[in-house]
């Protein structure tokens, strides 16, 4: 009795947070035995048995926004702790949906996502070790390629949520994004530092970037404009995901080639100066 009590109390509390249609009515028994159409209805909220109910809840926000996928983690979070908590034998609940659907994707793309980043970096850092025969370059290569990255979520995030007044990002936005600009970063970096290094065998630091950057610079800056602009007319999509994965990837891709690559990762490897190929290869002084 007091378990039943208990969980009793325990409805309630989902009752005061999601509220109920406001016109119910009473369907006896006799109308339910002489009415087939009522008898199949019905029998769409219950189990055969008689032993389970199905409860309808319907979102006033899109099943697929951020919105929606918290309100399931809110429901699953009271059931958890105020129906399956209790020692009623035999009590099983579960919830199914579009909504509830998405919100597995997310959790499960969230718990992966460290996973991912540390074999793609490891990935990218074995092939720049092995193309440019150094430890020291593929390391500070890494960390601008990362800076890319976080440069661009904080922007993206402060443009959808305090610009635009998103309610947040799509749960799928930093996977691809760190995907794709470390692939594209790395692919830079490979094509710039190689060709550093190539100047650096017969000339000084400083003319060998100025060489490579002369040489490059212009393809490098020409393929980031071309792939962000590319990736700008998904801008014009009405799906919210791909509207900012549009607006996101353009945005970095374009940072990353302007400033990362035509700045920043010259600016380091004149700043090391000799240290770069280390410890395969002393560049000449």
């Amino acid at each position: 009795l007091g378990e039943t009590r208990l969980f009793s109390q325990n409805m309630r509390s989902l009752s005061n947070t999601f509220t109920a249609n406001g016109n119910p009515y009473f369907i006896s028994q006799t109308l339910m035995q002489t009415s087939l159409e009522l008898d199949s209805l019905v029998n769409m909220f219950y189990s055969e048995d008689q032993s389970g109910t199905r409860l309808f809840l319907i979102l006033s926000d899109s099943p697929y926004s951020n919105e929606s996928m918290d309100t399931i983690s809110e429901v699953k979070a009271l059931l958890q702790t105020d129906t399956l908590g209790s020692h009623i034998s035999g009590l099983d609940c579960g919830i199914q949906g579009t909504s509830a659907d998405m919100q597995d994707v997310r959790d499960i793309m969230e718990q992966d996502f460290t996973h991912i980043q540390l074999i793609i970096i490891a990935g990218v850092f074995l092939v720049l070790l092995v193309l440019l025969r150094s430890i020291v370059a593929p390391i500070y290569l890494l960390l601008t390629v990362m800076l890319s990255y976080g440069a661009t979520m904080g922007i993206i995030t402060w443009l959808f949520q305090d610009v635009l007044g998103h309610s947040g990002i799509s749960f799928m936005l930093p996977i691809i994004l760190f995907t794709l600009i470390v692939a594209l970063g790395s692919d830079y970096n490979i094509f710039l530092v190689s060709r550093i290094r190539e100047e650096s065998e017969t000339k000084p630091i400083k003319e060998a970037v100025k060489n490579a950057i002369s040489s490059t610079g212009g393809v490098i800056v020409a393929c980031g404009l071309i792939l962000g602009g590319t990736f700008a007319a998904m801008l014009t999509s009405p799906i919210l995901t791909m509207y900012q994965l549009g607006a996101a990837v353009a945005i970095g891709i374009i940072m990353d080639t302007v400033i990362v690559r035509g700045i920043l990762v010259p600016s380091l490897a004149t700043i090391v100066g000799r240290w770069n190929w280390w410890p395969f290869h002393n560049l000449k002084k």
